[in-house]
């Protein structure tokens, strides 16, 4: 798909109680940062049994926090059942946190709700290696971005473990949960481009690898991904 570039856009928007939030996308054709404000709570939601014993079964999900496993669960959750994400994860988060209502989340419901199903992605041992060195390099640095402190760049690590076609998605917040984490890379407030949404349901996208590190009060969570 050509070669992998690193070209950033960064947008800041002001956060809301002393909550942070900042997003980094890394794509074969660019990519996009935000600093976004944070729910006051989210709801929890269901699980559906056949997909989280699959995720929980796949080979290279073994060794994985627990954290780890509920964001590939999740993120699989929105590919393989859209609408029933829509319902059960992102209408409850909007009901509890009305203020966050914008055409971002707008447009994620509306994608949600025209989307077909695609395949599961298959949790991916190097993919989850590299996600987890960079997202350990990003805490010990209290930093956000795709260049890791030895000067790599996403498109490097991935080259390291033979990947030619792939994104990393790169987030740090305090959340301290999956769930927002992973709702907020979809709905990808101020980012006109949508690249972490399109990154994380698109249908060439095989296979995942989720790493996250934590530097009180800060979660670094990367999420790096394979096309077939």
């Amino acid at each position: 798909m050509g070669e992998i570039t690193n070209h950033l856009m960064f947008h800041v928007k002001q956060p809301r109680v002393k909550t942070y939030l900042f997003l980094l996308c890394f794509i074969i054709n660019g990519a996009s940062a935000v600093m976004a404000q944070a729910p006051q709570s989210t709801p929890d939601y269901p699980r559906v049994s056949s997909l989280w014993d699959s995720v929980m079964k796949m080979p290279d999900i073994q060794g994985a926090s627990a954290m780890e496993k509920e964001a590939v669960y999740l993120i699989n959750l929105a590919r393989t059942n859209p609408r029933l994400y829509r319902d059960s994860v992102v209408q409850p988060y909007l009901k509890n946190n009305p203020d966050l209502r914008s055409t971002y989340s707008n447009s994620l419901i509306a994608t949600l709700s025209q989307m077909a199903a695609v395949a599961t992605m298959q949790a991916h041992k190097g993919l989850r290696g590299i996600a987890l060195g960079h997202a350990k390099d990003l805490a010990k640095q209290g930093s956000i971005s795709h260049t890791g402190s030895d000067g790599r760049s996403a498109g490097d690590r991935l080259g390291s473990i033979g990947i030619q076609c792939g994104s990393e998605c790169v987030h740090s917040s305090t959340y301290g949960n999956a769930n927002e984490m992973v709702l907020s890379l979809l709905i990808d407030q101020g980012i006109a481009s949508l690249g972490h949404r399109k990154a994380l349901l698109a249908p060439d996208n095989s296979s995942v690898g989720v790493g996250i590190s934590v530097k009180a009060p800060m979660y670094y969570m990367v999420v790096n991904m394979a096309c077939r």
